[in-house]
């Protein structure tokens, strides 16, 4: 009995890993900025083009402008459909000014729509309605961010379906309102960040008794919580390749230590080390929205609070799981998984620093 419950395990574990992709934390999501002038709301929307595979028709993996040309039409028609403006009734006049295909910072393909929405009277109040979870993915999150009378205002909406968000100038959004959205995206990030889920699973296995395991945790959470910070407010910027590559790495680095039973350092060392590296990766989604200097303090503690959260029920459930039912009655699932774990690490690294 104990062999086929190793057997399904180590199944499950091997498809699991295999099917994560290159950039492992990232959320499916997408990223709007509009600016209300009077009656006019203009800005750009930003989509993943990976979102959108039915659009490749030649299915090279790439979107070429004749294929998003032709593709045009369609995507209008789903954005407007599930990203809805109000203030309060429908614009009269929507228009698409420009699109393009670029590559961001991970050489991933995004769509931006420059478009502009005109109203039958001056903005006061506006609400954005976004059902593009239904449309694109069930985890789809839209980065918001609204400047109206002179201040800028942040939402993340989707997260776990359809949901809506009212801005409302000059002023700010209500201060809970902010912290409920941020902390779930911080839950959300760290969730679906295979890449840092992987590496607290390397810590966990290897890890002996509860202290052991709070000792790391706070070592994680202090040094990604100190590059997180940093890179939020721009003080250090690295690149999204070297910062996920070097991510990949130490997912490398740590199950090599697991394999071969050796410390060049306390663990917990080891762990502040990287999880300043795991900070940056952390720091994606802030950096990509435009948060005011006066929000992002707010938007910043939230966000990390949500990460923490989910940090702590992730290794609340992994760690009674495989250290005292599964590993306890069998030693060798520790060198296992840290084999599979550091061939999906090296996966990623080769991914992510050729960018194949």
């Amino acid at each position: 009995m104990l062999a086929m419950i190793q057997r399904w395990f180590l199944c499950a574990m091997m498809l699991a890993l295999c099917a994560l992709p290159a950039a492992a934390h990232d959320i499916a999501r997408s990223e709007s900025a509009l600016e209300v002038k009077g009656p006019v709301v203009s800005g750009f929307h930003i989509l993943d083009a990976s979102a959108f595979p039915a659009y490749d028709i030649n299915g090279n993996g790439s979107l070429s402008y004749e294929e998003l040309d032709a593709a045009m039409p369609q995507l209008a028609a789903l954005l407007k459909a599930n990203l809805r403006l109000l203030a309060p009734n429908p614009p009269i006049k929507t228009e698409i000014s420009s699109y393009n295909i670029s590559t961001d910072n991970v050489a991933s393909e995004v769509i931006r729509l420059d478009m502009t929405y005109t109203f039958d009277r001056d903005v006061s109040s506006l609400k954005i309605i976004s059902t593009l979870p239904a449309a694109i993915r069930p985890d789809h999150v839209t980065l918001l961010s609204v400047k109206m009378g002179g201040a800028v205002q942040n939402a993340a909406l989707g997260q776990t379906g359809p949901s809506e968000h009212v801005f409302a100038g000059p002023g700010q959004p209500h201060v809970w309102e902010t912290v409920s959205q941020f902390v779930r995206l911080g839950i959300t990030h760290i969730l679906t960040g295979y890449d840092h889920l992987s590496f607290l699973l390397l810590l966990i296995i290897a890890t002996a008794n509860i202290r052991s395991i709070v000792l790391i945790a706070t070592s994680f959470t202090v040094a990604h919580s100190i590059t997180l910070a940093l890179a939020a407010f721009q003080i250090i910027v690295i690149p999204s390749r070297i910062t996920e590559s070097a991510i990949a790495a130490s997912i490398v680095y740590v199950a090599l230590e697991n394999i071969l039973q050796i410390r060049t350092m306390k663990r917990y060392l080891i762990t502040f080390l990287f999880g300043l590296i795991h900070g940056f990766g952390f720091s994606s989604v802030l950096q990509e929205m435009l948060l005011p200097r006066q929000n992002l303090a707010l938007s910043l503690v939230s966000f990390n609070g949500g990460v923490e959260f989910g940090q702590l029920a992730f290794i609340a459930v992994t760690y009674p799981l495989l250290n005292l039912v599964l590993l306890r009655k069998w030693p060798q699932g520790r060198l296992v998984l840290s084999g599979l774990i550091m061939v999906a690490g090296a996966f990623w690294f080769i991914q992510r620093a050729f960018a194949l």
